[in-house]
């Protein structure tokens, strides 16, 4: 995503969730866009195998609200919608090229 933008000389705000975790009401929007809760729980990251998740079962919007490094990363926001981790074609869709 970073290097993207830098191509296309897109100006971007990079936002550390683990110093500014998004409230419910962003997380919801979040969530809604990227097609619910369990699509944003990073099954690759190092907090999901710490705790072993793959072999429980959980709620994903309540692990996430809990533990924010559990989340797929980067969050692209833009005026034109919100994106997970997002392929290139999604990216300009959202940047509108």
């Amino acid at each position: 995503m970073i290097r993207y933008c830098s191509d296309r000389g897109i100006t971007y705000q990079l936002v550390d969730l683990r110093e500014r975790t998004p409230g419910k009401r962003e997380l919801d929007a979040i969530a809604s866009a990227a097609g619910g809760y369990d699509k944003l729980i990073d099954t690759e990251s190092a907090a999901y195998r710490k705790k072993n998740m793959g072999y429980m079962t959980f709620d994903p919007e309540e692990e996430l609200i809990e533990n924010i490094e559990l989340m797929r990363v980067p969050v692209v926001r833009t005026d034109h919608g919100i994106a997970v981790d997002p392929s290139d074609a999604e990216l300009e869709s959202l940047f509108g090229k």
